[in-house]
């Protein structure tokens, strides 16, 4: 006859096995792809960008008119054999001051230089939760790298 403490044990060892189980289940498998950023169809309007390759992958290189302004590169998103790349511009924060010269910033992308690409950009405050939707500011481009 088996003892009843090991009833017990083996009872809350199973029960204690379905529950990891069952908040795990959701993170295995079958999961969705993230859903693709917003865009609109509204032209870009903000800081001059321009899409430079490097020796394996293509760059983003925005002329702000001052310093304080953020570039980010936020994800790039395979599409019908080019790529999308989304990136975001923070204008300065109004409670600092900043040097009102031009500025050059750049953001590396995870997409390689010989990969054609469409730039979809968004500019937002500095402090904005919820920038909003991209727009397409440089269309499909294919560049071969150069080396620098």
């Amino acid at each position: 006859m088996q003892n009843p403490r090991f009833k017990i044990q083996n009872v809350l060892r199973c029960a204690a096995t379905l529950t990891l189980a069952a908040l795990t289940a959701p993170f295995i498998g079958c999961t969705s792809s993230p859903t693709p950023p917003p865009t609109t169809s509204n032209q870009y309007a903000g800081p001059l960008l321009s899409l430079e390759p490097t020796l394996r992958h293509h760059q983003v290189t925005a002329s702000t008119p001052s310093s304080g302004w953020a570039l980010t590169f936020d994800r790039s998103e395979l599409n019908d054999g080019r790529h999308d790349i989304f990136v975001t511009l923070r204008r300065p924060n109004p409670l600092f001051s900043y040097t009102s010269d031009p500025t050059i910033q750049r953001a590396l992308t995870n997409v390689e230089a010989s990969i054609p690409v469409d730039v979809y950009a968004r500019t937002c405050d500095f402090d904005a939760e919820e920038p909003g939707p991209y727009s397409l500011a440089i269309p499909h481009q294919a560049l071969a790298p150069t080396g620098r």
